[in-house]
């Protein structure tokens, strides 16, 4: 399957990048180092709507960017080859004070941790670079490489479907997909008010037509 990225570049002489539909709401980035890992969802998005041919990442960055990380990823490395950072450098800058600071290392740490455990434990070797963590991004299904170009899946996969995270992450995922699922139900709401009835000053239904209205507006926009 292709990607299917917002943002989408229109061909190979555009400059602008793509990043999958999924990326956000998949929630990748609570596990794996946050703007490296969204950096190279860019990259393999982009790669994938224009039909890269280069089957090495290094090489897809040379092509997009030349040498170098662009501006726009200031903080990420300055190359494929830069170190993984769990803690990013503007992280902190989020911290009032000392305690807000230590907070977040601390959750840093955690979500390294974690990451670590969970990917060794499914086989995987943790990243040292970012070049690691894009062969390991390919690894988990998120991207790759086949019949001489690179693809993205339509829906990626899941962080709690693939690798065996712990249980309180587990849970923030699971609240997590269960707001979103709302999310979907909320907005058929909104647009069937607004967009079918006009804002009506008042509503005058029942609890079974209003299911039927409501489930055909969702089916509509789905």
């Amino acid at each position: 399957m292709s990607a299917t990225p917002e943002g989408a570049a229109t061909g190979p002489a555009s400059d602008s990048m793509a990043v999958h539909n999924d990326w956000f709401p998949s929630g990748w980035m609570r596990v794996l180092p946050r703007h490296q890992s969204f950096m190279l969802c860019m990259i393999f998005s982009t790669a994938a709507v224009r039909h890269m041919r280069e089957p090495a990442i290094g090489k897809v960055a040379e092509e997009l960017f030349g040498t170098g990380l662009p501006g726009v990823f200031h903080g990420v490395g300055d190359s494929l080859d830069s170190p993984v950072m769990w803690l990013e450098p503007d992280d902190l800058d989020e911290a009032d004070n000392e305690q807000d600071a230590a907070r977040i290392r601390a959750d840093a740490e955690a979500r390294q941790a974690a990451c670590q455990a969970a990917l060794e434990a499914a086989g995987l070797r943790a990243p040292s670079t970012i070049r690691d963590l894009a062969d390991i991004m390919v690894a988990l299904g998120i991207a790759s490489y086949g019949d001489g170009v690179w693809t993205m899946p339509e829906t990626l996969p899941l962080p709690e479907d693939v690798l065996p995270l712990p249980h309180s992450l587990r849970q923030v995922f699971g609240e997590m997909r269960r707001v979103g699922s709302l999310e979907g139900a909320e907005q058929a709401i909104i647009h069937h008010l607004t967009r079918k009835l006009e804002y009506p000053d008042e509503l005058l239904t029942s609890g079974a037509r209003w299911r039927r209205e409501t489930s055909k507006a969702m089916r509509a926009s789905a």
